[in-house]
């Protein structure tokens, strides 16, 4: 098929108009864009996920949701009544798989709308969104990363004396205090830092005498203290 066929009306009738006749080829036609797109879905997920653990079985979901919400909708598209039908009995659909990124929700979304748009015939349409989501995400992570190198952290550090917390305090000049548990024999102060402290800052935590044990957790603004 060459690229003057793209914009040939016969292709046009039979491939991208709402209502066409559903035949073996247009099956074929609708779920191998519909591949082709998720493809392209996963790898900007794959390029752009900051997660710690990468799951293969997710990215699978989402192709095979995609194509199986064209296949929903390819016979359904032309008959209102039966249109009706399937949408009440999908609604009493529910997962309850637990999804710890709203990102990853995001994603599935697309998913699902790639398989909407081509399972009605309108390849384009889930062509050209497909293509400027992906880049907008891409140009959006890239942004993200640049401010990578002052991304903060929590300081958890177990002092052997309350009177300590000054001390600490200097130490770490940029540092907020969130939290101060005061146990029987020991403080927990719980602190926040623009960014991981220096080599000179941990040497002076580290030649304290009371200092008992002090803990470093980078994170991205996930975490809620």
């Amino acid at each position: 098929m060459g690229i003057k066929d793209i914009f040939n009306k016969q292709l046009f009738d039979e491939y991208m108009t709402v209502n066409a006749e559903i035949t073996p080829k247009l099956m074929l036609v609708t779920l191998a864009v519909v591949a082709g797109l998720v493809m392209f879905l996963l790898v900007v997920y794959k390029l752009t996920f900051k997660g710690a653990l990468y799951s293969s079985s997710y990215a699978i979901s989402m192709l095979l949701s995609a194509m199986v919400t064209a296949l929903i909708i390819m016979p359904i598209s032309s008959n209102i009544a039966l249109s009706i039908g399937t949408g009440g009995v999908l609604s009493m659909v529910r997962y309850r798989t637990a999804v710890k990124d709203p990102r990853d929700i995001a994603f599935m979304f697309w998913a699902v709308s790639i398989g909407l748009t081509c399972g009605i015939g309108f390849y384009l349409v889930a062509l050209v969104g497909s293509i400027f989501i992906g880049v907008l995400i891409i140009v959006a992570d890239l942004l993200a990363n640049l401010s990578k190198g002052v991304s903060p952290c929590v300081a958890v550090i177990r002092l052997s004396d309350s009177s300590a917390v000054e001390m600490v305090k200097k130490i770490l000049s940029s540092s907020n205090i969130k939290s101060i548990t005061l146990n029987n024999d020991t403080t927990e102060v719980t602190m926040e830092l623009k960014k991981l402290p220096g080599q000179k800052a941990l040497n002076a935590l580290k030649a304290s005498d009371k200092v008992i044990n002090t803990a470093f957790i980078k994170y991205n603004g996930d975490l809620a203290l």
